[in-house]
């Protein structure tokens, strides 16, 4: 059997997407062959450490037979530059803003040092054009989704949710529409756009959830605050409190917008509100689309359009109760057949590693 190496310098117990989604990787495909793993599991302070002891673990892992090396974002082509000359194949994911990046020398190390790449593997339709912007040719480069776990889990139904989800929080309305956004307070993520542009002309008709924090977080709230809008904060949460947050909302929404330098990669927690029963309403942007595929898991719409968010959500909002979850079963459906860990690690074996 054909032993391979997985580096990443993102990984638990470090909480994040990229963490996330290296875990997801690399438990999905130890369990199609022999993978050996270098991880960095502690904050920036300690990266140092790792990067002095990788090259030791991959001439090791060169010296006991394994000849296929992957590495989980690109900037470990210019840390690990050297070392990867060691082994037959090196294949490399590549995230948004590996390739997107705008700093200078980044862009000129990583153009020196990706010569020691046999196939990078760019996470969405973007990405892929991304890498083709910044000179990597189409005979290197293969389009490979992130993806998800099939959360086993039993999901509670809708009132069942909310009402577990009242017990915590008596201040929730009994009964009204709800959107649920969930990520980082980023510019790049819409949210301070949404509650400040779309928000106000729907406080009458739904309640915006938000999970999270960020940068954006104490703008957003003097937003709410100022304009007295139906928004509520559940900062950082429990995986089980989330899965309970989904199943009690209406909608997701993906508000993302356009910022220079700073691109989406994927869409993974579109992915992850549809397998937990949720229709999304995404914007058109970035690397959303290789995740929110129209009318089979969510609806696309015009980035920093107002009008046709608003279109949009009313529409939505207005949908009879029993068609709203009758299509987000759909996309849950829809999303485990296409984007489950387990059909992806079997499409890597058979198409990057043979």
């Amino acid at each position: 059997m054909r032993k391979i190496g997985f580096v990443t310098r993102n990984f638990p117990p470090r909480i994040g997407g990229l963490e996330r989604a290296a875990f997801d990787w690399y438990q999905s495909i130890s369990k199609h062959g022999e993978v050996r793993l270098l991880a960095h599991r502690g904050s920036k302070k300690t990266l140092l450490f790792f990067i002095v002891r990788a090259p030791w673990v991959l001439l090791r892992w060169r010296l006991g037979g394994v000849c296929h090396v992957h590495l989980h974002d690109a900037s470990l082509c210019i840390l690990l530059w050297p070392w990867l000359y060691l082994f037959p194949k090196v294949t490399c994911t590549v995230h948004g803003l590996d390739a997107s990046f705008p700093n200078p020398l980044y862009q000129a190390l990583w153009r020196g040092c990706r010569g020691a790449v046999s196939l990078f593997l760019p996470i969405s339709e973007a990405t892929t054009r991304m890498c083709r912007k910044r000179g990597i040719d189409d005979a290197r480069l293969k389009h490979m989704p992130d993806g998800i776990v099939i959360d086993e889990r039993p999901h509670p139904e809708k009132e069942k949710a909310r009402a577990i989800l009242r017990r915590e929080y008596p201040q929730l309305p009994e009964a009204s529409l709800v959107m649920l956004w969930v990520g980082r307070m980023v510019p790049r993520k819409g949210l301070l756009w949404l509650v400040r542009s779309v928000l106000p002309s729907l406080r009458d008709e739904v309640c915006l959830w938000v999970v999270g924090d960020g940068p954006e977080q104490q703008q957003v709230a003097d937003v709410t605050s100022k304009l007295n809008l139906p928004v509520r904060f559940f900062g950082k949460v429990s995986d089980r409190r989330l899965l309970e947050l989904r199943c009690a909302a209406d909608v997701a929404v993906v508000p993302n917008i356009p910022v220079l330098g700073d691109m989406e990669g994927f869409g993974l927690v579109s992915l992850e509100a549809n397998e937990a029963g949720l229709w999304v309403i995404a914007s058109d942007v970035d690397g959303i689309p290789s995740a929110v595929h129209e009318g089979m898991n969510g609806t696309l719409v015009r980035p920093a359009d107002v009008e046709h968010w608003l279109t949009t959500l009313r529409y939505w909002l207005r949908m009879p109760d029993e068609e709203r979850q009758r299509l987000g079963r759909q996309a849950q459906r829809y999303v485990r057949e296409t984007f489950s860990w387990e059909r992806l690690a079997k499409r890597w074996w058979r198409e990057v590693l043979c």
